[in-house]
């Protein structure tokens, strides 16, 4: 009787240690499946011509000797280093001969094989930064756009608006600088104005449409004279893969001040004031 129950405990244990082995060789197996997969995407990336940098949390080297390595890439060159944050905030770099796997817990956010940055492409979730969207530096931006003016008020004008602006795109979001113009109120007796103005420009640079808020501010010259003031919101959109150059659309309002000769019937005389003479506004235009 003991033999038998000895015989029965034996067969239980051996039963679970197989399980148990079971159950560690296929997470091992889904483990290496995954780093496989990760790591053929990696490959399609690089043949392509693309730097990997920067990903989140958790991420982990297996090295040829066995050792597995934990932390933060910060830096990973194809067929050159990478670089890994580990959890004592100290920084290691491996030649990518000694790495064998390299798993990514998160996300991939991958370079052009440029001399610059501003080759900066990402991917992550859907979302794209195209060639030319990241400033490193500043550089000289221009924009040319025209646009169309529905009164509004009870002194608005209709009118056709040029204009060209010129400045320094100081990142991938701010621009700042000046321009001038043309403004036709063509149903008010072809009257002409010249605005000059100072501009500043946000942009979100991530995607193909790029939302942007533009803002003008300065005041007219010629025939038209007084305040000038436009602030409009729109969208870029990218030509290719390209996004230093684009086409744009925005819908804003315009203020202008002007002189008007307006009659007091009380006291049945004529008298010079200024009036707002804006509008509501839409624009096109391209920028380089």
């Amino acid at each position: 009787m003991k033999r038998f129950i000895l015989f029965i405990v034996a067969l239980i244990v051996s039963i679970n240690t197989i399980s148990a082995q079971k159950i560690t060789i296929d997470v091992q197996n889904a483990a290496a499946k995954m780093c496989n997969i990760i790591q053929k995407e990696y490959e399609r990336k690089t043949k392509r011509g693309w730097k990997a940098i920067e990903t989140n949390d958790n991420d982990k080297l297996t090295l040829t000797n066995g050792q597995i390595i934990c932390g933060t890439i910060l830096e990973l060159i194809p067929y050159e280093y990478v670089k890994i944050k580990l959890d004592d905030d100290s920084i290691e770099t491996y030649k990518m001969d000694q790495v064998a796997k390299i798993y990514k817990e998160a996300r991939y956010i991958y370079l052009k094989d440029t001399s610059t940055r501003r080759g900066l492409a990402k991917e992550e979730k859907g979302t794209t930064i195209l060639k030319g969207a990241i400033v490193e530096k500043p550089r000289y931006k221009g924009f040319v756009d025209f646009g169309y003016t529905i009164r509004a008020g009870n002194y608005g004008r209709d009118r056709i608006e040029f204009a060209t602006t010129h400045g320094v795109q100081l990142n991938s979001y701010l621009f700042v600088g000046a321009g001038t113009g043309l403004t036709l109120y063509h149903t008010d007796k072809d009257l002409i104005s010249i605005p000059i103005y100072a501009a500043v420009r946000g942009t979100l640079p991530y995607g193909r449409v790029m939302p942007y808020l533009d803002f003008k501010i300065g005041g007219t010259v010629n025939e038209v004279t007084g305040l000038y003031l436009s602030p409009t919101i729109g969208c870029r959109f990218a030509i290719g893969n390209n996004a230093k150059s684009a086409v744009y659309a925005g819908i804003g309002y315009t203020a202008q001040v002007a002189d008007y000769t307006l009659y007091n019937p009380i006291r049945k005389e004529w008298f010079n004031d200024k009036r707002n003479c804006g509008g509501f506004n839409i624009k096109v235009g391209f920028d380089f």
